[in-house]
């Protein structure tokens, strides 16, 4: 199964995210999260200069529709490392 997706980037609704983001998938599916696309979508928003960085540690929120999802980038002469803290997307009583 290869994965096509796509990734879309509008402006967020929420003041703390500096872009919000979509993910479509094959066979119309819109899945709530996905880290690796976040990873992506971080990783142009930075290297595209749509989110302001110098070399050093980049912190910054986006939109996706399970909530938001902080990035923490390390750029030196491109993004090096993108790692996010997902939101809970659910949660099971106990």
């Amino acid at each position: 199964y290869p994965c096509h997706n796509l990734d879309l980037v509008f402006p967020s609704a929420l003041p703390e995210a500096a872009y919000g983001f979509v993910i479509a998938e094959q066979g119309a599916i819109y899945p709530m999260m996905s880290g690796h696309n976040a990873m992506c979508v971080a990783t142009v928003l930075l290297e595209t200069g749509m989110v302001a960085s110098t070399a050093g540690d980049v912190k910054f929120a986006l939109e996706a529709p399970a909530g938001i999802v902080e990035v923490s980038a390390r750029v030196v002469t491109r993004v090096d490392e993108a790692p996010i803290v997902e939101s809970v997307g659910f949660v099971f009583p106990t």
